[in-house]
């Protein structure tokens, strides 16, 4: 190397680097040496010396000098193994060197709705106080992105409680992992979350950041000798002495069953809905709820990779599968009191204030001798997503749930969950038919709702007949197409009503169905775009009568 006394030119500041004493195995901030420009304070390198960069946490080794500038050429260095020269993408905090990378992976399925995140089963939870996890966006981690559902699909918690693991040739106590979850946020591969774990007082003992892998199957690297060693379904319609059958009672939709399939290893159990993911009923689709019959249906099993099963039936396709048989059977008004025999009824209302359709829940039993308004008990569930109220010309399914004892303390602590269709077509001043409904979900079910709107005529009356010109075509249209609930076993259909009583607003006056197409008083403060509801009903000349269904149609004024 010449001697750079008198050949280093100047920096583009008039000074010149500094030449350090010549000493090997050298290392110098990069801030520090000369890269050309000003030259102030400026050191001189030379070939083998290393460079780090503390902003980018940066190692380089001076591979070349140019022999008239005397810049020197950088290499960066890749040091196999340690965690702080990993990519950005691929950084975890809190993870040290020789740690295995995928240690704190989180996978994400998104072809399912709520999406399945599962972290790691290699994220071991050690000590005897850890109780739950739960998971956050890590960069907001004052809102949990975890779900917890219960057996009717209802959000329930952010809260996982953990499970504890199986060790062979141990008896374990206190080593746990984070069990699968759910959640409903757009996470995509790359993103970083934040898991905490919880002591059963509720103080944080661990935090770990793992990045999202997304994929459709969910890797489990339990590698501890779990074995699966059968399949079997939870249900409230399960027979209490054959645990294979179903006994449904007559006239209740069947998306109402709520079934769990249960998984059971050798060291503890795992639920999870039987909702064609992880778990298939097949044969369901050809169950009538509306015809007492016992079908032969068949419970599968998805193994995930890497799932072993030791269980008697085998396994085909990497599947297991176990026969169940569903009986429907007749049933009376003690399974209301029980919690089964009950029916939804569903209607979109104008709130004009907001210029938006609410929906409004009544629910009638199969006994027929009482109703409920149920609007304020109806929960929406979180996998059919929310209502929106201005959403025109899309049919929105929605799968909803009715805890009866929140609706009654006579009723007992049971959910019944129903499936409804419901179209908007806009504004209720906007058009012939501002909506539609199906109160039971299906192409074979009919629509209700089509071209149904009552009038308010000159001298404040108000008459239910929507254009029909036979009483028998608005029975069939307001009333049959409502499908009032009925049992097959005893009745070919519902009963026809004798009575329909108006509702507004708290307001009732009960009338002959001979009335159906007169002009009736209105009711106190009846206005136009707002809903008028109408109970059907039969009496037996008494005052005491059987609630049949309920209807509604739209208010608007007569044309001029």
């Amino acid at each position: 190397m010449p001697d750079p006394l008198y050949s280093v030119p100047a920096g583009t500041d008039g000074h010149v680097p500094i030449d350090a004493p010549d000493v090997r195995g050298r290392m110098w901030w990069k801030s520090d040496i000369w890269l050309g420009g000003p030259g102030l304070n400026k050191y001189l390198t030379r070939l083998d010396d290393l460079v780090f960069d503390p902003r980018t946490l940066t190692m380089e080794i001076v591979d070349h000098i140019d022999e008239v500038t005397y810049i020197p050429q950088l290499r960066q260095i890749n040091f196999n193994g340690l965690g702080v020269l990993l990519s950005q993408q691929d950084m975890i905090f809190g993870v040290g060197p020789g740690t295995r990378g995928d240690d704190y992976r989180a996978y994400l399925d998104k072809s399912v709705y709520p999406h399945v995140l599962a972290i790691d089963d290699r994220f071991g939870v050690p000590g005897s106080d850890a109780a739950y996890a739960k998971i956050f966006r890590s960069s907001n981690e004052d809102v949990a992105i975890s779900q917890i559902y219960n057996t009717s699909n209802v959000f329930v918690s952010s809260n996982i409680p953990l499970e504890t693991v199986a060790i062979s040739g141990h008896t374990n106590y206190h080593y746990k992992s984070i069990p699968p979850c759910k959640t409903t946020d757009d996470l995509i591969s790359g993103d970083i979350i934040t898991v905490k774990v919880y002591s059963v007082s509720g103080h944080v003992v661990k935090v770990r950041q793992c990045i999202i892998e997304e994929t459709t199957a969910i890797r489990d690297h339990n590698s501890t000798g779990r074995r699966i060693t059968g399949i079997s379904l939870e249900s409230a319609f399960l027979s209490p002495t054959e645990n294979n059958l179903i006994i449904y009672p007559l006239n209740v939709p069947v998306n109402a069953l709520n079934l769990i399939g249960v998984v059971t290893y050798n060291d503890g159990v795992v639920r999870m809905p039987v909702d064609g993911t992880k778990f298939r009923l097949h044969g369901l689709e050809q169950v009538s709820a509306n015809m007492p019959e016992e079908v032969e249906l068949v419970l599968q099993y998805y193994l995930s990779p890497g799932e072993v099963s030791v269980s008697p039936g085998g396994t085909f396709n990497n599947t297991i599968s176990v026969p169940i048989r569903i009986r429907v059977a007749p049933s009376s008004w003690s399974t209301l009191t029980n919690g089964y025999a009950v029916k939804l009824f569903c209607f979109p209302q104008w709130n004009a204030t907001q210029s938006r359709y609410q929906l409004r829940w009544f629910m009638f039993g199969l006994d027929r001798n009482v109703f409920f308004d149920v609007t304020s008990s109806v929960m929406l569930s979180a996998d059919t997503g929310s209502f929106d109220g201005n959403a025109y010309g899309v049919l929105q399914r929605r799968r909803v749930s009715l805890r009866l004892s929140d609706v009654s303390m006579s009723f007992n602590d049971f959910t019944h969950v129903q499936l409804v269709d419901i179209n908007l077509f806009g504004p209720p001043s906007s058009t012939g038919t501002p909506w539609t409904v199906k109160h039971v979900s299906g192409n074979s079910n009919p629509t209700y709702g089509l071209q149904l709107i009552a009038t308010l005529g000159a001298g404040f009356t108000v008459n239910v007949s929507a254009g029909k010109t036979t009483y028998d075509s608005w029975l069939q249209d307001v009333y049959r197409v409502s499908q009032p609930i009925h049992n097959p076993a005893l009745e070919g259909q519902a009963p026809d009503p004798t009575h329909f009583v108006l509702m507004y607003n708290g307001t009732e006056q009960i009338y002959p169905v001979s009335a159906w197409n007169q002009n009736l008083p209105r009711l106190a403060g009846m206005t136009q775009h707002q809903n008028v509801y109408i109970r059907f009903v039969r009496t037996f000349g008494g005052t005491e009568f059987l609630e049949l269904c309920m209807a509604a149609m739209t208010l608007r004024n007569v044309a001029v």
